[in-house]
């Protein structure tokens, strides 16, 4: 999972990703020694899982280093380790998975394609949409631990109180804003800040602007319908205060959140657990107890005929094409995202479809919840707008979102969305991207 963005740039990475012109081949070697050690790095949640797959494999001598999670740690370690040609990991799990991007591209050229040494049948327990966002020139180059697709969450209590209906289009929601700041001033429906605006709002909309074609090719065109529509949308409710923009995370945000101010979000898979229930009031006590939330389905975007989803967050794992083991480095990534014991545990939303399937049966039996969120999250995870992809600019993206959308959108959206999308293609040209519309 991924809630937050670091505010930090990897200097090492950055210089690389200057110079990123092509994508790796995947190749490495096919054959695989048996006894060569495997070096695995994980973040601190993984980590147990790790050491139980290396206690329940003493035939295997595998290495669990614990690293920085924090965005571009994990790729700037492995550009250096590259360079120096010792310390590469064999495999690697990285949180914020955007930087798929950057490891595939020269002059890292990190991971192996899985297409051919993973089977199909487990290939195929993944989402389309989750899996071809870390396909390259169709190779795949990653499998992924959790997913961040987004769903309305809402107060069903407040709701029915209120006679409000839940929005089930776009134009709803908007028109539930309006309703919303009319009749109960200092309620809001959510925030859009960062991530939260632009890969929940835009990216479920297919807005293009990390549309990533190839690891070197991306469109951005934000004069798109599919952009336009989504400012539409935010900016009168921006304006009259039912879209905060504030981080979701931010102090000021969290208090409103505990005390009730927060009647409707679209947010991810993991809004309810590390957003909503750990909220508490002044006194101590939860504000958002048991039996008021749930999850509804994505509304739909004007024009669209699927009620898509964007993703904020989820991680992947990633084997290294230099593993010399490579057959138990890629069985212990397929392990990590497909054993059904990790999945009890798990503390996000699986990526691998079986795996979400257990995860859910908690969600099922939750009293926390209003009703059962579990269909909806299942459909959701579906649903992710394939033009939401990875791209090596993502951390320039929400900077340049947040001074552009989020500072002048409610009051001249039209300007706002040209300029972000100028800032956007400069950043991904930096990037060494080809970009198109």
């Amino acid at each position: 999972m991924r809630k937050n963005r670091a505010v930090f740039a990897v200097a090492t990475a950055s210089a690389l990703i200057m110079i990123a012109t092509g994508c790796s081949s995947g190749g490495g070697s096919t054959a695989s020694d048996p006894k060569a050690p495997l070096t695995v790095w994980v973040d601190a949640d993984r980590a147990p899982q790790a050491q139980a797959y290396v206690k329940a494999h003493p035939e295997l001598k595998i290495t669990v280093n614990t690293v920085d999670a924090a965005q571009g740690s994990n790729t700037s370690k492995i550009a250096l380790a590259e360079k120096a040609g010792k310390g590469v990991p064999d495999v690697v799990f990285v949180g914020s998975p955007d930087e798929i991007s950057t490891l595939s591209a020269n002059p890292i050229n990190y991971p192996l394609a899985l297409n051919g040494v993973v089977s199909q049948k487990v290939l195929d327990g993944f989402p389309k949409n989750t899996i071809s966002r870390c396909t390259f020139n169709g190779k795949v180059y990653c499998l992924g631990n959790d997913e961040g697709q987004t769903v309305l969450w809402y107060n069903k209590a407040q709701f029915a109180q209120w006679g409000y209906s839940v929005p089930t289009t776009f134009d709803q929601f908007k028109a539930l804003g309006i309703k919303l700041a009319a009749e109960h001033p200092g309620y809001n429906l959510g925030t859009v800040n960062g991530r939260y605006g632009s890969d929940a709002f835009f990216g479920s909309s297919g807005c293009p602007v990390i549309d990533a074609t190839t690891v070197t090719s991306v469109k951005i065109n934000t004069a798109s319908p599919k952009c336009t529509r989504v400012g539409d949308v935010l900016a009168p409710l921006i304006a009259n205060g039912t879209l905060s923009t504030l981080d979701l995370f931010d102090k000021n945000y969290t208090a409103q959140i505990a005390s009730g101010k927060v009647i409707a979000m679209i947010g991810a898979s993991w809004t309810a657990d590390f957003a909503f229930k750990p909220m508490t009031t002044n006194s101590g006590t939860s504000f958002v107890a048991a039996g008021k939330y749930t999850a509804a389905p994505m509304p739909t975007w004007a024009g669209e005929s699927t009620n898509w989803s964007g993703a904020v967050g989820g991680g992947i794992w990633i084997v290294s094409k230099t593993a010399k083991n490579q057959k138990a480095a890629v069985a212990f990534a397929v392990a990590m995202t497909t054993d059904p014991t990790i999945a009890k545990t798990q503390s996000t939303y699986p990526a691998y479809g079986p795996s979400a399937d257990i995860w859910l049966k908690s969600k099922a039996s939750d009293p926390w919840y209003a009703a059962d969120p579990s269909k909806v999250l299942k459909t959701a995870s579906a649903k992710v707008n394939p033009a939401d992809g990875y791209v090596r600019y993502e951390t320039q993206l929400l900077d340049s979102y947040n001074a552009t959308i989020i500072k002048s959108g409610a009051t001249d959206m039209s300007s706002a969305l040209k300029a972000w999308g100028v800032q956007a293609a400069q950043a991904a040209k930096s990037a060494g991207y080809t970009v198109s519309k």
